[in-house]
């Protein structure tokens, strides 16, 4: 598959990619609980903002200067970077807001220079919408925008989701082999109920639900999210219970916990993460960059003795765990 990776910033070394999806896909996309402070006001897209007249930078230098010459640009205000490999591009209001020769001074700091011109595209409205498609995640199970047409086959489970609100939309690899988890778990365990922690657009929650699991909880910090993924659920003619509790909040046991959120977050709720397994349930954590795993390994090895069972799709890990009951509940 084509695509252009979109990176985000999130505590300096995060990124989140998407497949064949514009910037505006993702500056649509209400990402405030993953990324940084930051970066948090320049994911709002408001009317004045769409009108503007925008400009392109284009930049390049050494690879190994790359992800601090992607912050540059998140912190000066670009909605996302798209990066081409061998160059990345960012996007800047063309006004006062935007400091370009402070932005070229630290650039040139690390060897990169810039390329501007002015870039103008109104059309914010629908563009995202072209990059949105269906996503096969396996031979039964695939997610796809509302608007597309997809003739189900014998077995096949189809998820509709409007993209574009909230994070989760199947095509983010974090996403894909979270679902391929769930999918091999469901068919060898089918665990009856599932907390799935960060919902987004409740994608993973869904999913669950058409996979075999009779409750659900989805629990998210952001109430536009818990909107968004309330209307994934009506979409699917499906019901989940949604909250906007943290998970020291939670109460009851779960036989299956899912939680596709930040490596950062997954290492410090991870004592609230364990608590809500029940024996002999399962924990997935997905969202973890592969130089990343041994950091979360190491968190999780207090309450688990090996880790159950690995994904992996492309850079990005999904870890297993099963609840043993001598370690976790005596």
């Amino acid at each position: 598959m084509q695509y252009t990776r979109l990176i985000f910033i999130v505590n300096e070394k995060i990124f989140c990619y998407f497949y064949d999806v514009s910037y505006e896909d993702a500056q649509r996309a209400n990402m405030k609980k993953r990324l940084s402070t930051y970066s948090k006001e320049s994911l709002k897209l408001s009317p004045k903002s769409i009108n503007k007249v925008w400009m392109e930078l284009k930049i390049k230098g050494p690879v190994e200067g790359k992800d601090r010459a992607a912050e540059i640009l998140i912190i000066a205000g670009s909605p996302g970077v798209i990066d081409k490999d061998t160059y990345l591009k960012g996007y800047l209001p063309l006004d006062d807001s935007t400091d370009i020769e402070h932005i070229k001074m630290e650039l040139e700091c690390f060897g990169w220079g810039c390329t501007i011109r002015p870039f103008e595209d109104r059309d914010w409205t629908t563009r995202w919408r072209r990059y949105s498609k269906p996503v096969r995640i396996s031979k039964t199970l695939m997610i796809k925008p509302t608007w597309e047409e997809v003739k189900p086959q014998k077995g096949q489970i189809i998820i509709e989701i409007d993209p574009g609100r909230a994070f989760g939309t199947g095509s983010h690899p974090s996403t894909r082999v979270c679902l391929k988890a769930m999918e091999v778990l469901f068919k060898e365990y089918r665990p009856k109920n599932m907390l799935d922690v960060g919902t987004g657009s409740g994608i993973l929650a869904i999913a669950a639900r058409k996979l075999g699991a009779e409750y659900i909880v989805g629990i998210d910090t952001d109430s536009v999210t818990i909107r968004v993924a309330k209307e994934n659920a009506r979409l699917n003619r499906i019901k989940i219970a949604l909250s906007k509790r943290g998970i020291e909040d939670i109460h009851g046991r779960f036989s299956m916990v899912v939680a596709n959120i930040i490596t950062e977050e997954l290492v410090k709720i991870a004592p609230a993460l364990v608590k809500r397994i029940s024996p002999d349930g399962f924990l997935i954590l997905s969202g973890i960059l592969r130089e990343r795993v041994a950091e979360v390994k190491k968190a999780y090895r207090t309450f688990f003795q090996k880790t159950y069972r690995t994904f992996r799709y492309g850079e990005w890990v999904c870890l297993v765990y099963r609840a043993s009951y001598e370690k976790i509940f005596s």
